[in-house]
């Protein structure tokens, strides 16, 4: 039985000139082994609005690239499309509506074709309209679900190595981020944000702070440095937050400081100042 794929189903079929073989059976003791002869997408990620969204592009395009599939330089030739979404920006939000019309005419064109948006667009109390929105699309993952992107089309069984991970360690390990410069980089440091604030959206799509540990922060930089980067830029949606939910460490006993975030919160031990 071959290998069943959610989303990409209809884009897979037999290599160029594999009818024209004469079929051959397998050795009986070698049929378990043998797998379907399939065509990973290529794909395209259309990216919108801040930093940490390009950043998070980089990983995904980094997680389909270690997955097997080529990347392209234009939408239209995708047979997968990424879009990471911007909800910040009313004219981001546009962008993508707009969009729907040509996704469906080249869906209708080329049936393979398969539609993924990510990013501060979806969320979890949007989830009910996402379809009616944005019709187009396949399928929806939240910021927070972008690491399972490649597991979720059914890519990961086969040649993405170390599967489902949301570790950002882990791909900088494996070399799993695919930067677009060779001299600037994106270095994420926290995720998310605790504050309310009346105006912004951001602690409903991307969820409460979460620090990456202070020692993967200074190993990807180290990578980085040694890769020949002379630019890092960390990021975060609240990089001033950094460490606050980290538990404190004997290491960090000499760093005595506080800070006023409308409530006085204690410093002693922590990385973050």
């Amino acid at each position: 039985m071959g290998r069943v794929l959610p989303v990409l189903d209809g884009a897979l079929q037999p290599r160029a000139g594999a009818a024209g073989r004469r079929p051959t059976a397998p050795p009986e003791a070698l049929a378990e082994f043998i797998t379907d002869d399939v065509v990973l997408p290529r794909f395209h990620v259309w990216t919108l609005g801040c930093q940490m969204n390009r950043s998070d592009s980089e990983e995904m395009a980094g997680a389909l690239l270690a997955a097997g599939c080529a990347e392209t330089a234009s939408l239209e030739a995708a047979d997968l499309i990424v879009i990471n979404s911007c909800a910040i920006r009313e004219a981001a939000e546009q962008k993508v509506i707009g969009r729907m019309g040509a996704l469906a005419r080249l869906k209708a064109t080329r049936p393979g074709v398969r539609v993924v948006l990510t990013g501060c667009g979806v969320r979890e109390e949007n989830a009910d309209r996402l379809a009616r929105r944005y019709p187009a699309v396949d399928l929806f993952l939240r910021p927070d679900e972008e690491p399972e992107l490649v597991a979720r089309l059914g890519l990961a069984g086969a040649t993405a190595p170390g599967g489902l991970t949301g570790h950002r360690a882990v791909a900088v390990g494996e070399g799993r981020i695919a930067r677009g410069s060779d001299r600037q980089a994106w270095l994420p440091i926290i995720y998310g944000c605790d504050k309310t604030c009346t105006y912004c959206i951001v602690p409903f799509s991307r969820g409460p702070e979460q620090s990456r540990p202070f020692d993967d922060v200074v190993e990807e930089a180290r990578r980085l440095a040694a890769a020949g980067y002379r630019e890092l830029t960390l990021l975060g949606q609240n990089v001033n937050s950094y460490g606050h939910d980290l538990a404190p460490e004997p290491r960090f006993a000499d760093v005595h400081a506080a800070r006023h975030l409308g409530r006085r919160i204690p410093l002693d031990g922590r990385p973050d100042i």
